[in-house]
């Protein structure tokens, strides 16, 4: 769900340097508990106000078979847009223990169109 106060409610809890840039830390926890919404922190970017990281976990378990899961989102400026810089999930499955899920998403090139 998208992040908003019709969503979540959300909570200043102060600013922080992320990568050299400025960000305002907010707290957010859903209105509504299901498996789209989370609770976490969301590092937010003074100047131009898009999220630089996010990390928390789901509302709701996503299923039986797991739970206790975690995940911080980080991402990247390129040029004036926001694009995904690294992905860590971490799950504790029943039957089989923990696992984590990490996506680095490497560097973005800008091609022409010719």
């Amino acid at each position: 769900m998208m992040l908003s106060t019709e969503n979540y409610d959300v909570v200043l809890s102060g600013k922080a340097w992320v990568d050299g840039q400025s960000a305002w830390v907010l707290k957010v926890s859903p209105k509504v508990n299901n498996k789209f919404t989370y609770c976490g922190t969301v590092w937010v970017n003074t100047e131009d106000y898009a999220v630089m990281r996010l990390a928390g976990e789901p509302a709701k378990n996503p299923s039986w078979w797991i739970n206790r899961t975690r995940f911080d989102s980080q991402y990247v400026r390129r040029g004036e847009f926001w694009l995904p810089g690294r992905n860590v999930s971490t799950s504790h499955v029943r039957i089989g223990g923990d696992a984590t899920l990490t996506i680095d998403y490497g560097s973005y090139e800008r091609h022409k169109h010719t």
